[in-house]
């Protein structure tokens, strides 16, 4: 009985030294994940920092860009407007240099194209901080002990186990906003190593840790075998930090590691904007060029401005020496204009001298025949002959008479007497004087106010005025104003004076609608 006893203690302490020993190979496997895990979580971090680094420089030279582009197209336009204007008021010459600045602005404008809008970046959070799980027994959990890397010999107690791929980061695009969360995906596990694998297999495969894997059974055959009740669990596995898989404690939070070393997937290669890495515009914004080209860019469009700029100072110099030639063009033609109706004015006024003696002369004969009696008197009739007979606008001034209420008025003497008498009636009826803007004109002076006045004026040598038989009266209306009192009061008084307005004149007439002119004596 003795050597039985002591058969069974020594079977027993043989199980539980064998115990003790899974355990510490569990731990030692767990501290190998754990280092894994620092590692993967340092080269991920340093990998989306980089390409978080990058994505920021593509935004901020795709900006750069963009502003770019939009002042050189603006230049571009503007200086397209100044030469399509100023084409034909500068010389072909002075066009050349923007011409060339143009096509340079162009060039650079179609080689180095705007980015399109960057979407926004969702800052990287970086990877999770894994969790303590809840202490294991490395005796009754399952996933505590893997049988083939207790075996002695096995190599895949050395081998990190599979961990999930941590969650993508997520990029908000410009017509997607970015999620409040990255969803996680969780690598598929690594199925468990075959019951009964050969040595050689262990050895070349790595063993990985599923929860799928029941040790209780090995440990509980070990403890039939032994005869012996299976022992407390060893605490060491939940106090010892590293034995603590943070894989197993939240695989949606871990990052993805590789077995054979630290890959990170492709969801951790940064937070580029997708509207810039699908466009092969993304290498050429990370070139260290790229900030040169925008301002390359915007300076070739500051010089198109400058040019622009210059192009029209000389088109507004050119137009206004065309328009000051013009002016002393007409000048000059007034000149002669004026030195043609001075020499006109001499030969009327010779013609004029000429009808007056043969008018005296027929005068003197009627007189020597028969007397005549006549309204007015005899020096106002013979006035009145000299001024038929001259030409319009060369009445001799002996031949004009004045009125007594108004200063500087002369007509034809017949027409000046009725006037003195109308404007009598006026006064008597309405309390004032008449008031006259124009009487006789001269052919000179009526030729001025047909260049200042343009239609409102008649032709020099066809005005009644040039006749002394037209008045221009002040207060009588404006253009198209038939309702002032003078003028209603003369055209109910002003026939029985031998006074009228004429009919083209008035409303609706194919005249100037000129309420203030009245004439004596004529036929419409």
């Amino acid at each position: 009985m003795a050597t039985l006893a002591l058969a069974a203690a020594v079977l027993g302490g043989v199980a539980a030294q064998g115990i003790l020993d899974r355990s510490a190979l569990a731990a030692h496997e767990r501290a190998v994940v754990a280092l894994a895990h620092d590692t993967a979580n340092r080269a991920r971090s340093n990998l989306a920092d980089g390409a978080r680094l990058d994505g920021q420089a593509i935004l901020f030279n795709g900006i750069k860009r963009r502003d770019a582009v939009l002042v050189a197209k603006t230049a571009a336009a503007v200086a397209r407007t100044v030469v399509a204007s100023s084409a034909a008021n500068v010389a072909p010459a002075a066009l050349t240099p923007l011409d060339n600045a143009l096509a340079s602005l162009a060039a650079l404008i179609a080689n180095n194209p705007a980015a399109p809008t960057p979407a926004a970046v969702v800052p990287h959070a970086g990877p999770a901080a894994p969790t303590a799980p809840a202490p294991t027994d490395p005796v009754t959990d399952p996933v505590a002990i893997d049988p083939v890397a207790t075996k002695p010999g096995s190599t895949a107690a050395t081998q990190p186990a599979a961990v999930p791929a941590a969650a993508a980061p997520t990029v908000a695009t410009p017509t997607q906003a970015a999620p409040a969360s990255a969803t996680p995906t969780t690598a598929a596990p690594a199925a468990p190593a075959a019951a009964g694998a050969t040595k050689a297999t262990a050895a070349t495969e790595p063993a990985v840790v599923d929860s799928a894997v029941d040790d209780s059974a090995v440990d509980q055959s070990a403890a039939d075998e032994s005869g012996l009740d299976t022992p407390a669990a060893d605490d060491s596995a939940a106090s010892d930090p590293v034995a603590v898989d943070p894989v197993a404690a939240d695989p949606a939070a871990a990052p993805a590691v590789a077995v054979a070393g630290v890959t990170p997937s492709a969801s951790t290669l940064g937070q580029v904007p997708a509207a810039l890495t699908a466009q092969p515009a993304s290498a050429d914004l990370l070139s260290p060029r790229s900030l040169e080209v925008s301002a390359q860019m915007v300076a070739a469009a500051a010089l198109v401005t400058e040019l622009s700029a210059q192009v029209q100072a000389t088109a507004a110099v050119n137009v206004a020496a065309a328009a000051a030639a013009a002016q002393a063009a007409v000048a000059a033609q007034q000149a002669v204009a004026a030195q043609q109706a001075a020499a006109a004015q001499r030969a009327v006024s010779a013609q004029q001298d000429l009808a007056a003696q043969q008018v005296a002369a027929t005068q003197r004969a009627a007189a020597a025949l028969q007397p005549v009696v006549q309204p007015i008197s005899a020096d106002a009739q013979r006035k009145v002959a000299v001024a038929i007979a001259s030409p319009n606008g060369a009445i001799p001034a002996t031949a004009v008479c004045g009125v007594s209420f108004a200063a500087n008025v002369l007509l034809r003497c017949d027409a000046a007497q009725a006037l003195e008498r109308l404007a009598a009636a006026y006064r008597s009826d309405q309390g004032l004087d008449l008031s006259i803007v124009s009487s006789y004109r001269t052919y000179a002076a009526q030729a001025a106010l047909k260049v200042s006045e343009g239609s409102l004026a008649a032709a020099p040598g066809h005005s009644n005025h040039g006749l002394g038989l037209a008045v221009d009266f002040a207060g009588f209306g404006s253009v198209g104003q038939f309702t002032a009192p003078g003028y209603l009061w003369f055209k109910a008084h002003a026939a029985q004076f031998g006074w009228h307005h004429p009919t083209y004149m008035d409303p609706g007439g194919s005249g100037p609608a000129e309420p203030w002119h009245w004439e004596f004596g004529t036929k419409d």
